[in-house]
């Protein structure tokens, strides 16, 4: 991929407006949680030798981080939420329920998802990032609770399906 190819891709996903996070009124509280958390990340390349990237806030979602400055090829698009007094489960993750499988199009997991999967020129991660924990099930069983990273691929079958089946019948843009 040639970097004007590049270019192209990440203004036209930066002009839609539908791709987009925008933080509400509990979003100021978060400011340090993600200055913070960002920091880390700036010291994260140098201790693996990485010799460019470039880290971009508020693109897309909260923060991008590219592999190159000059010719990208790959972005990770970074979602970060605070949350006060409880864990992350599914429903307020992507909106499911036992009653609900389909997951719910405006929920913070499907707006990075359809984001991350908008890029097709580029090799694309997306990461959600928060100040607390998981209660999700896992495919190996219990829950994600203990644990400080989570992949979709680790949830139980039946839920990656649900969040799978929804996004292939999520509405073109």
């Amino acid at each position: 991929m040639g970097i004007n190819e590049a270019i192209d891709e990440i203004c036209r996903i930066e002009a839609d407006d539908a791709l987009h996070e925008y933080g509400g009124g509990h979003g100021n509280k978060g400011n340090d949680f993600a200055r913070f958390w960002l920091i880390n990340e700036l010291l994260s390349p140098l201790q693996t030798n990485a010799k460019d990237y470039l880290f971009i806030l508020e693109y897309v979602q909260d923060i991008v981080r590219f592999d190159f400055a000059e010719q990208p090829t790959s972005i990770t698009l970074y979602q970060l939420k605070k949350k006060e007094g409880s864990n992350w489960d599914l429903n307020s993750l992507a909106g499911l329920t036992q009653k609900s499988t389909r997951m719910k199009l405006d929920s913070p997991l499907a707006k990075l998802l359809k984001a991350a999967l908008s890029f097709q020129k580029m090799i694309t991660n997306a990461e959600f990032v928060s100040n607390t924990h998981y209660k999700v099930e896992l495919e190996a069983g219990g829950t994600a609770v203990s644990m400080d990273y989570v992949g979709l691929d680790e949830l139980t079958k039946d839920r990656q399906s649900h969040i799978g089946e929804t996004l292939a019948i999520a509405p073109a843009r």
